[in-house]
């Protein structure tokens, strides 16, 4: 997804969250190893990582108990 997506997003669920807010928070997802950026094109691109994929069902996992 690039950042414009992570923007129509918000504006879908009616959370519409601050560029600068969804900047803090992809970059703190980055630092935890749970996302990838792909520069290699204009718009930065983010992909899960395999460790995110693991956290993520975790996660739902605990959810789900």
């Amino acid at each position: 997804m690039t950042k414009e997506d992570f923007k129509i997003e918000s504006v879908k669920l009616d959370t519409q969250f601050s560029e600068a807010a969804i900047r803090s928070a992809l970059s703190k997802l980055e630092a935890l190893l749970l996302i990838e950026r792909d520069s290699s094109s204009k718009h930065h691109k983010f992909i899960i990582t395999s460790y995110g994929i693991m956290a993520l069902e975790y996660h739902l996992e605990g959810e789900m108990v």
